[in-house]
This record gives C-alpha cells, sequence and structure tokens, in this order.
C-alpha cells in the first residue's frame, strides 16, 4: 500500500507507475493522477486567465518541465494581477483553476492529512 502525493488516497501498489529511479521503485502519484496531470499543462496555453489555489488571478506566461532526473513536476508561471509589477508565482497546473475575467475561484486543493 502506497499514498498517492497528489489525490492523498492510500492505494495498492499495482496503481502506480513502475519508476526505478524512486527509493521504493513506483512513482510518486497514482496512475490516475499521473494521466491528469499529463493533460493539465496543455489545459493552460500562454495567455490564459487562471486563478491560484489562494484565489489572487493572473496570466500564464510560461510553461517549465521537468528539469532534472530528481524533479518529476511540471511547472506553469503565472504573471499576477494587482499593484505591484513583475509579480510572478510558479506552480503545478493541477494547482490552478482556469478563471474567467472579473471572478475570483475558490481554492480547490486540500492538504493530505
Amino acid at each position: 500500500m502506497k499514498q498517492c502525493k497528489r489525490c492523498c488516497v492510500t492505494k495498492e501498489l499495482d496503481q502506480f507507475y513502475e519508476d526505478s529511479r524512486c527509493p521504493d521503485g513506483r512513482k510518486f502519484d497514482c496512475k490516475a493522477c499521473s494521466k491528469l496531470a499529463d493533460m493539465e499543462m496543455e489545459d493552460f496555453p500562454i495567455g490564459t486567465r487562471v486563478a491560484t489555489p489562494s484565489g489572487r488571478t493572473g496570466v500564464v506566461t510560461k510553461h517549465r518541465g521537468a528539469e532534472s532526473k530528481l524533479d518529476y513536476f511540471q511547472r506553469v508561471t503565472v504573471l499576477l494581477d494587482g499593484k505591484r509589477k513583475n509579480d510572478y508565482v510558479t506552480l503545478q497546473p493541477h494547482l490552478l483553476t482556469k478563471n474567467p475575467p472579473d471572478t475570483v475561484a475558490e481554492p480547490r486543493i486540500e492538504p493530505c492529512k
């Protein structure tokens, strides 16, 4: 049994892809979350308005892929709306919510218990 780091659900080991780089030989996220995460980068093209988990809004400006063997995450860089210029945040795509102009999104991710 292993807990998925994305959905926080404990699942059987066969629900995780094999990865020889990980200490237990399995990826950190389950197959379902892994498939969902792969699609999410495409869901936020540059110029898309998004909301962060804290409710702040902004525009996607850059995509970053996994940058080393030990770094498994893809990231999206967002220029946040507000008074400060060059106020950026870089987050994993599953933490973002598509956000139409003039609305504030509710936070959608709950931490693992």
